[in-house]
């Protein structure tokens, strides 16, 4: 058993310090687990001494009995016998990812690298996965995506082999079935890496603002009783269930003699029609609402759009239920003053976007550049281009397209 002191060890930082919420530090080499082990202490006292790549520990990193940070540990390669690759998730701040690497490198006696000299084969398709995840765990805002990211690599590493396996094996075929199952899976989970526009729309004065205010929990809108008060489109960055969500308040949609107003509602329309999921609200305790949604029925063109009855404190009739026939997602009855039906809201629109689950299902692409190369690439496949290794490989990293 090595002490874990050896200069067969390297760390590199594989994202920038002070940008983003999340740095991360990898320690590669032989040992590199038990070098961890001794640096992480757990609620049950210590990581496990034989680490499984499929899961994601949670510790604080300690250096001389101090608490540096609590981090996040995912082994992306473990073996007794060859080098081990871990990675340490921690807090942006430079501060805190100077401690880390000081640690590591003055007590731990660990080479520092630069990532390019970290033995990671630069220019392949692993190498383009590997940037993707680091240039997104920098941004990422919550931590369900961080933990996502973290996870989801080594199965996308493991399941773009078996494509190529299958591939290469003259398994056209399983491998083509294997890849179109992998972009399906991805489009579905995408929204959990790239947020989802979700759009407010509806007639003035229904409380848009106010449920905006609701989900995005900050008084980020004007909240009025006087209609048209919200003059402008407004966007908030959320997260419903740790998934991050920008959120688009826009001006109520009506005819109006203000100028001012109408310019505001005009940018609202133009908001309103680049939206991943819309939530079109209406106030059930007026005689208005029947017009609105009839204004509003959905079109095949549209994203998904959920009616949100709101205002079910001051009564509602039961000739509402009408409205699913219209075509909508779904029908929520909610009332914002009272912050009832929102929960019930979330977790429709997390089931509109394609994440009601917790756990991702299989290996997924999270990069949205690569997702769509893929999608180019099954596309020309359909028109009668043969699939190749060579070709998937450099579809995966950018070096060329159909």
């Amino acid at each position: 058993m090595s002490s874990g002191k050896s200069d067969k060890l390297t760390c590199s930082l594989l994202t920038p310090a002070g940008t983003g919420a999340i740095a991360v530090v990898e320690l590669r080499g032989m040992f590199a687990w038990n070098l961890i082990q001794r640096r992480i202490n757990t609620k049950s006292g210590s990581l496990p001494d034989t680490p499984s790549c499929e899961n994601v520990y949670y510790g604080t990193f300690i250096d001389r009995d101090e608490p540096i940070d609590d981090v996040l540990i995912s082994c992306t390669s473990w073996s007794h016998k060859e080098d081990q690759t871990v990675e340490i998730s921690c807090h942006g701040g430079v501060r805190i990812v100077e401690r880390i690497l000081v640690a590591l490198t003055d007590a731990d006696g660990v080479k520092l690298v630069d990532y390019s000299d970290s033995g990671l084969p630069i220019g392949d398709w692993r190498d383009a996965i590997y940037r993707d995840q680091q240039a997104m765990l920098a941004r990422a805002t919550t931590r369900r995506t961080a933990l996502a990211l973290m996870k989801v690599r080594s199965l996308l590493f493991d399941e773009i082999e078996l494509i190529i396996r299958k591939v290469s094996s003259g398994d056209m075929e399983g491998g083509l079935g294997c890849l179109q199952s992998l972009f399906d899976r991805s489009t579905r989970a995408r929204y959990l890496f790239q947020p989802a526009r979700v759009v407010l729309a509806g007639p003035p004065n229904v409380g848009k603002s106010f449920l905006a205010n609701r989900l995005a929990q900050v008084e980020g809108a004007i909240v009025s009783e006087r209609a048209g008060t919200t003059r402008d489109w407004v966007s908030f960055s959320i997260a419903l269930n740790g998934v991050p969500i920008n959120l688009v308040d826009t001006a109520g949609l009506r005819d109006t003699s203000d100028g001012l107003e109408a310019v505001a509602i005009k940018a609202g329309q133009k908001q309103a029609l680049d939206g991943d999921l819309f939530l079109y609200v209406v106030d059930v305790s007026t005689d208005l609402h029947w017009d609105a949604i009839s204004k509003w029925r959905p079109q095949k063109s549209l994203a998904p759009t959920i009616l949100v009855l709101n205002k079910k404190d001051l009564g509602i009739g039961g000739f509402w239920k009408e409205a699913e026939g219209y075509g909508f997602h779904r029908v929520i009855e909610v009332s914002a003053l009272r912050n009832e039906g929102m929960e019930l809201l979330q977790y429709e629109i997390l089931g509109a976007l394609g994440l009601s689950s917790e756990e991702l299902a299989g290996a997924v692409i999270f990069s949205k550049s690569m997702l769509d190369r893929v999608e180019l690439l099954l596309n020309c496949v359909e028109r009668g281009e043969k699939l190749s290794v060579d070709l998937l490989e450099k579809s995966l990293t950018g070096r060329k397209t159909c």
